[in-house]
């Protein structure tokens, strides 16, 4: 049996764990999760485990404390050869301990793409950045995808590249790091509080702005891992396809674990 994987059914073999692995079984995703963030992390963000509805392993990559896309004062700049060593050491302890597949819980953790992808030997979507070549097969000729993010300044060709994006000219951006309430979850900001009811009204505000300025937009994704809690309120302000960490992790979810149909014919 490949490390990871349990079959089905009673299954006349030895089951068997790599020596040095998997003191903890039965997680099939695991996401790494940037540190020093003090807010509430309500159910809908990747780093609130009760927003699945299977196991995820968390893992904190402590590098990321000192990190300039979530904190402007700190000192690691944003492709940080630190942060990059720490998220490779992350995701090698997820792998070690069975899982499947890595994602993220910081949207600009796609910086890091390619590089923790070739780490490990398990499929790696760290941002929801990485649904964009996906979102794009399913527009019109002409429609743009609309981007809500918490860190518009550090959005940079660089990072999409590093998720398969070259061409950026059907891509709308709007950044929500300066806006409401929404202020408070950004680096230098934190102050471990803010009004829930406040971020949705100023997300779905934001939404309808974008869409005001970009009227050919045809699907919205969300960057931030904490905008998916208020997706819903998002998707009611302009009626479209809303993608986020949840819809990444869920489709990374379905596709490392296979269930047989039951049904009728």
């Amino acid at each position: 049996m490949i490390h990871g994987y349990m079959p089905r059914g009673n299954i006349d073999e030895d089951l068997y764990v790599p020596k040095g692995r998997q003191a903890i079984q039965g997680y099939a995703v695991g996401i790494l999760c940037p540190a020093g963030i003090w807010m509430p992390l309500p159910p809908g963000c990747p780093q609130n485990a009760s927003t699945f509805n299977f196991p995820v392993l968390l893992k904190v990559v402590e590098e990321t404390a000192n990190w300039k896309v979530l904190n402007t004062e700190a000192e690691e700049n944003q492709f940080s050869p630190k942060v990059r060593d720490g998220m490779i050491k992350g995701a090698r302890e997820l792998e070690n301990q069975g899982v499947r597949a890595i994602s993220g819980a910081g949207g600009f953790f796609a910086d890091f793409q390619k590089e923790v992808a070739a780490a490990v030997d398990v499929p790696v979507f760290l941002s929801p950045l990485c649904q964009i070549p996906l979102i794009r097969q399913g527009l019109k000729p002409g429609q743009k995808i609309g981007i809500m993010t918490a860190a518009s300044d550090f959005l940079n060709a660089e990072v999409f590249s590093q998720v398969g994006v070259d061409d950026i000219s059907d891509l709308a951006i709007i950044g929500a790091e300066n806006y409401g309430e929404f202020y408070k979850v950004r680096g230098i900001h934190n102050v471990g509080h803010y009004n829930p009811f406040k971020v949705e009204q100023d997300l779905a505000t934001l939404a309808k702005q974008l869409f005001k300025d970009n009227p050919e937009i045809g699907a919205i994704l969300l960057e931030c891992a904490l905008m998916p809690p208020f997706a819903w309120a998002v998707q009611n302000a302009v009626d479209l396809p809303v993608f986020d960490y949840y819809t990444l992790i869920n489709w990374i979810y379905t596709s490392v674990v296979r269930h047989p149909f039951a049904g009728f014919y």
